[in-house]
């Protein structure tokens, strides 16, 4: 027979182990999202600045060679450091679709394979394409917090 007086193993009687664990899952998730690359939307750039976040707007084609080359090494770099990563939102706006908002002209952008590095007060650094891998590194490096 039984016993009606003791909760049974999956109650609220252990919400502990269960609740911690969903913790730690959300923050993961959101820890990752702070990182994650996202497809430009209109008011994607303002909600991320005025969130105090560090933008990377990655203006891309499907035939662009510069543009394989930029992917390769934000990966490269995104993948490295997950907490590195996560101190900017990379932001990817296929050109042809872009033509149709102001926001490139707005920032002097002329075709893809284009990076600009926002932050909160401004514009920190872009590369041009052709600038090389390096160029694109450096531009990674500035997103970062100042060391020391």
């Amino acid at each position: 027979m039984p016993r009606f007086d003791m909760p049974p193993a999956h109650s609220a009687a252990r919400p502990m182990i269960p609740g911690f664990a969903a913790l730690a899952l959300m923050m993961t998730w959101a820890t990752a999202q702070a990182g994650a690359m996202m497809d430009y939307t209109p008011g994607l750039l303002r909600e991320e600045l005025s969130a105090g976040r560090k933008v990377l707007l990655i203006f891309t084609a499907p035939d662009c060679e510069d543009c394989r080359m930029q992917q390769t090494t934000i990966d490269d770099w995104h993948s490295g450091d997950r907490a590195r990563a996560a101190v900017v939102s990379m932001v990817t706006i296929d050109w042809k679709m872009s033509q149709k908002d102001p926001l490139p002209k707005r920032l002097g952008v002329s075709g893809p394979g284009t990076l600009v590095l926002l932050a909160p007060e401004g514009e920190l650094g872009r590369v041009s394409p052709g600038d090389g891998k390096a160029a694109v590194t450096a531009l990674l490096k500035q997103a970062l917090p100042p060391e020391g």
